[in-house]
């Protein structure tokens, strides 16, 4: 009956893709599988169908004890009719076999209906058989299908999205350059901005954030200028030496300001 109730649930709902419910305290008959055989009759959506493993062994063990409760009862129907031989057996009546044959039948016909039942019981175990494994080929076709299916669906979306492929990639490769270009940037910008990297001029050494002329020159500083001038540009006298007239300064301001007098090989080296 449970089989029935699942069939006929498949019959209305072709959504269903998986079907489980085996459990050991379910026991298959033939009519409920035929049902549910019956629900597979075009049905392609059941592509996973667990195995009917404990039901089936529960079945099984079920059909024995009825079959041998069964074939003890003709056991027993046997003996009752060879009792009822025993007792109207007589070796001076010829026809004795008249009274038993009539009261056998009884018994006869009760070891009829018990064998015919052990034949029903046989046949339904196979037919049981029979429809689950045509169910589970069923199964295992609609499965084959889908996967054909779902290939063929994968290759056209794949043919379908190759212009959006081929532009994804050639928007990653613009963002792949993009990047590598960022990096070399920053990385000349770092190589620029290190002074271990660039020739600082030698005049660098020696200024002043003071340089001449200034803001701060005063017209009372004017017949002054030269030691104003190197006084916040070379405070050390390091470019005071012998120049040749006119292109540089003489021993101008050595003696007046008490300097002593340089003939410039000393500072060549820095100048």
């Amino acid at each position: 009956m449970y089989l029935a109730h699942v069939g006929r649930f498949l019959r209305t709902n072709r959504s269903v893709n998986l079907i489980g419910f085996d459990s050991s305290g379910l026991i298959l008959d033939a009519e409920g599988t035929k049902e549910l055989r019956g629900a597979f009759y075009g049905n392609k959506k059941v592509t996973s169908f667990k195995s009917l493993t404990k039901a089936g062994e529960a079945t099984r063990k079920r059909f024995r004890e009825i079959i041998n409760k069964e074939l003890g009862l003709i056991a027993d129907y046997k003996y009752q009719i060879k009792r009822i031989f025993q007792r109207a057996y007589s070796k001076y009546n010829s026809r004795w076999r008249d009274g038993p044959n009539q009261e056998k039948l009884p018994w006869v016909e009760k070891i009829r209906v018990s064998k015919r039942k052990i034949g029903r019981l046989q046949r339904d175990q196979e037919k049981i058989a029979k429809l689950l494994a045509e169910i589970q080929r069923c199964v295992d076709e609609n499965s084959r299908v889908k996967a054909v299916v779902d290939e063929q669906k994968s290759n056209e979306r794949i043919v379908r999205r190759q212009s959006q492929l081929e532009q994804l990639a050639i928007k990653k490769e613009k963002i792949g350059v993009a990047l590598i270009k960022k990096l070399h940037n920053a990385k000349a910008r770092g190589r620029k901005n290190k002074s271990g990297k660039q020739q600082i001029p030698r005049s660098t050494y020696y200024r002043d954030r003071n340089i001449w002329p200034s803001s701060k020159w005063s017209k009372q500083q004017s017949n002054n200028h030269h030691s104003y001038y190197h006084h916040y540009n070379d405070p050390y006298r390091a470019r005071w030496g012998y120049y040749p007239y006119p292109y540089g300064y003489t021993s101008y301001g050595d003696e007046l300001y008490g300097y002593p007098y340089s003939d410039g090989n000393d500072t060549s080296g820095v100048w």
